[in-house]
């Protein structure tokens, strides 16, 4: 019976927990005395705290791929925001958002390193010619396409 009540206090964030741990431990006091009802309090608070910021923050890291502090720090700021409704949306929120933010990284990402690198050199190579020189107008596509030597990463000398 105390098992079935803990399970639909559990969903009552703080007040649950507590109110179960009083009846346990008010359970404890009247069966063992105070020495087993200290017990109890103990092996539940250890318990809460291992549970709270260890297993679950775990658990729900490898689902979704987030450091485990990264999910404390959600559910968190989601009872702050939100109260009750904000701890259980809390991570589902931050799931979607580690996702999209993901996604727009690869989408973003979709140019290799050496795209980026051969940019730069072509934005140098224009630098470097000086605004009187005829292709100082010319974009970075069209001066890679006018050397290709920039395309193979080969610089060679380049003659006027």
């Amino acid at each position: 019976m105390l098992g079935l009540i803990a399970g639909i206090l559990e969903f009552v964030p703080l007040v649950g927990p507590l109110l179960v741990a009083v009846l346990v431990a008010l359970l404890a006091l009247l069966h063992s005395g105070f020495a087993m009802a200290f017990v109890v309090l103990l092996f539940l608070g250890v318990l809460r705290i291992v549970h709270d910021y260890v297993v679950y923050p775990k658990i729900i890291g490898q689902g979704i791929h987030l450091h485990p502090l990264a999910v404390i720090l959600a559910i968190l700021a989601g009872a702050e925001i939100a109260g009750v409704a904000g701890i259980f949306l809390a991570i589902p929120v931050i799931a979607i958002l580690t996702v999209s933010y993901r996604h727009w990284l690869e989408h973003r990402g979709s140019e290799t390193i050496a795209e980026v690198l051969q940019e730069a050199v072509v934005e140098v190579e224009i630098a470097e010619l000086g605004s009187t020189h005829p292709s100082a107008t010319t974009t970075p596509d069209e001066m890679a396409r006018a050397r290709p030597d920039l395309l193979t990463g080969e610089l060679k000398p380049h003659k006027d």
